[in-house]
């Protein structure tokens, strides 16, 4: 247990250390783009629904000047976001954080070239994955 401890916190250290700039990660993602809901993961039940399943669509095209368009089944909405981070109390772990239009908060991360956005602040929320376009 004591080794296992050793590593996580080892892969934790190295993986925050070798960010190189706000917003992108060590393999070189950048949260400007288009991306594409994909998939939807977690929440109360642990729910894995595809966008096909949901049966509706939604993306967000992230322009690096930090205004964006979100579209809801076809629908635009144009908007501001602003890239930051947030220092979670209980654990003490920096975690990136995207605000949209000054006040809905999502946590984003990167799992190879998806991004996972979740709502900020929920305890069992709910991970949108988007592939970009």
């Amino acid at each position: 247990m004591k080794l296992a401890f050793i590593f996580l916190f080892s892969w934790m250290f190295l993986n925050a250390s070798s960010c190189s700039k706000k917003g992108t990660t060590p393999s070189g993602n950048s949260i400007t783009g288009k991306w594409n809901l994909v998939l939807m993961t977690g929440g109360i039940g642990s729910v894995h629904l595809t966008a096909d399943q949901w049966g509706h669509t939604r993306s967000y095209d992230l322009h690096a000047d930090g205004t964006y368009i979100k579209r809801e089944d076809g629908k635009p909405a144009k908007g501001t976001y602003s890239l930051g981070t947030e220092t979670q109390k209980r654990t003490n772990t920096v975690i990136d954080i995207v605000t949209l239009d000054g006040s809905e908060k999502y946590t984003y991360s990167f799992a190879h070239d998806t991004l996972i956005l979740s709502m900020y602040g929920i305890s069992d929320p709910m991970y949108d994955w988007y592939v970009k376009e």
